[in-house]
C-alpha cells in the first residue's frame, strides 16, 4: 500500500520532520498529488525502529558508538601489529613459553651449583634437599592456573 508523510505523520502521531528523517534514503515507489508515495510495510518499519530499540534497552546513537569504538579499537590493533608495534598473540605465546623452558632448566641446575661449593660430607644431602625443594617449585608452578577476570569487551 502507498502512503505518503503526511499520512504517516497523522497515524503515528509523530511530526512530519521526524517522519521525513526516519525516511531518509528510502526511496518512494510513487507519487500521490505532489507527494512523494511510499511502500507502508517498509515505511513503518523504518519509523518504528528506533522505537523498538529503545523498548528492549537499547539506544541506538549509544549502540552505534559503541560499535564504532569497537571497530576502531580493532583497527588500531591490526594496523599496530603491522607497524611491529604489538606482537601477534601466537608469537607471545612462543616467547613466553621459551622463557618458561630456559628458566626451567636453569632453576634445575642450581642444586648441583649449591653442591659444588658445599664441603663434601654436606653435599649429599643438601643436594637432594634443595633438589627436592626445587621440583616441588616447578611443579606448583606447573599446575599454577591464573584466574582471568571477566572483561567488558568495549573496555
Amino acid at each position: 500500500m502507498e502512503i505518503t508523510k503526511n499520512l504517516l505523520s497523522e497515524l503515528t502521531g509523530l511530526d512530519r520532520r521526524t517522519i521525513k528523517k526516519r525516511l531518509d534514503g528510502l526511496q518512494p515507489i510513487g507519487r500521490k498529488g505532489l507527494a512523494d508515495a511510499f511502500d507502508s510495510s517498509e515505511a513503518l518499519k523504518r519509523i518504528y525502529a528506533p522505537m523498538a530499540a529503545a523498548a528492549c534497552g537499547l539506544d541506538p546513537r549509544a549502540e552505534k558508538a559503541r560499535l564504532d569504538k569497537l571497530r576502531g579499537d580493532h583497527q588500531a590493533l591490526v594496523n599496530a601489529e603491522k607497524a611491529k608495534v604489538l606482537a601477534p598473540v601466537s608469537v607471545t605465546a612462543k616467547i613466553i613459553a621459551d622463557i618458561a623452558v630456559n628458566t626451567r632448566a636453569k632453576v634445575l641446575g642450581i642444586p648441583s651449583k649449591i653442591a659444588a661449593i658445599l664441603p663434601a660430607e654436606l653435599r649429599a644431602d643438601v643436594f637432594k634437599d634443595c633438589e627436592r625443594l626445587v621440583k616441588e617449585i616447578l611443579s606448583d608452578l606447573a599446575a599454577y592456573v591464573p584466574e582471568i577476570p571477566d572483561q567488558d569487551p568495549a573496555e
